[in-house]
């Protein structure tokens, strides 16, 4: 069995509690949610352009997608739920927990490369565009703004 410290579990903040998830999960939900690699691809293109406008439609774009792949409750009248900003957070988490897990499976002494990422080096995940996946959680405008 894994060691609380190797077992790969994201906590956060549903917008009502702190709940504990399978990143696989999320990730594939979140995938179906948003429409695929190449349609994530087409959005991070939108958040990271320097156009407010094309910055909103790609907001507006990701958001369902992340309220369904991470299970997020919306903001209702009462004050229950994650505000937008929340819900941002929570994805660029997300974004940076998967990029910290692959950090600590590639430097695990079990770990072994595949011939092809041991002549190319480590793997980035990429979009079928050809961008890195989750490109937009350290540089992008949307980033900064929350």
């Amino acid at each position: 069995m894994y060691s609380p410290e190797e077992r790969q579990i994201f906590r956060y903040h549903n917008g009502t509690k702190m709940v504990c998830a399978d990143p696989a999960v999320l990730y594939r939900r979140f995938l179906k949610a948003i429409g695929g690699e190449q349609r994530l691809g087409d959005i991070e293109k939108k958040l990271a352009s320097a156009n407010d406008q094309l910055v909103e439609q790609g907001i507006e774009e990701l958001l369902p997608a992340v309220r369904e792949g991470l299970n997020l409750k919306s903001l209702d009248e009462e004050g229950q739920g994650a505000t937008e900003a929340e819900q941002l957070r929570a994805y660029y988490g997300f974004l940076e927990f998967l990029t910290e897990s692959k950090k600590k499976v590639e430097n695990s002494p079990t770990w072994q490369p595949s011939m092809e990422e041991a002549s190319s080096g480590p793997p980035v995940p990429t979009s079928q565009s050809g961008s890195p996946s989750g490109s937009i959680a350290a540089g992008s405008s949307v980033n900064k703004q929350f």
